[in-house]
């Protein structure tokens, strides 16, 4: 059950990444639209699922700065693009994102998307 789940999860982040990456073609615009919300609840929904079925270890305590990397990493800004958000630099938005890998045990972009939703940090 838990592998359905996932590849559902799959399913669901690459459809979310095509959105954005559909609506930032047309409008030029930096924020993923309202059609996500529906397809981030059903992934929310899912990782409830995944998350009861699963001992998932809880991460340290991360930092105001390194959420906002998460937030802004899960909805499909790129790397330039939050650092620019956040007048940082692009060295400062990897180690920020490297942190938050290290902190919650974190592989890779999807799991980060997974974990946002699980947490709040996006909904």
């Amino acid at each position: 059950m838990t592998k359905i789940l996932n590849e559902d999860v799959n399913q669901i982040i690459m459809e979310i990444e095509a959105m954005i990456k559909e609506y930032k073609a047309e409008v030029n615009h930096k924020y993923p639209c309202e059609k996500l919300t529906g397809l981030m609840k059903k992934c929310a929904l899912i990782n409830q699922k995944i998350c009861r079925q699963i001992n998932s270890n809880e991460c340290n305590e991360l930092t105001n700065r390194e959420i906002e990397v998460a937030k802004y990493t899960s909805v499909g800004l790129t790397t330039t693009e939050i650092a620019e958000k956040l007048f940082i630099s692009i060295n400062t938005v990897e180690k920020h994102r490297s942190n938050i890998y290290a902190k919650c045990n974190i592989r890779n972009v999807q799991e980060l998307v997974l974990f946002a939703l699980k947490t709040g940090i996006i909904f």
